[in-house]
């Protein structure tokens, strides 16, 4: 049986291990963008979060928006020829 102080250890390395993930991505846009583009559900949680600790003003999904315009912004405002 894990002993309390071990525990305790493996709960301070987790959460230890989370924050740092957490302030990566905060100020680094291009590991954003690479754990948006292979790591689908790490982003969608950072940006949940951000509006979680937002308090309703949705701050992670502006920077979601601001993020996929500036990764794709030329791919989705490229007009799209028309079919005949």
């Amino acid at each position: 049986m894990i002993s309390f102080k071990a525990f305790l250890i493996i709960e301070a390395s987790v959460f230890s291990t989370v924050y740092a993930t957490f302030v990566t991505l905060r100020k680094s846009e291009s590991t954003r963008r690479k754990a948006y583009e292979n790591v689908p559900s790490l982003a969608k949680f950072y940006y949940s979060t951000e509006d979680f600790i937002s308090h309703g003003q949705l701050v992670g999904t502006r920077i979601k928006h601001r993020d996929i315009n500036r990764w794709y912004g030329d791919i989705l405002t490229s007009s799209v020829p028309e079919s005949d």
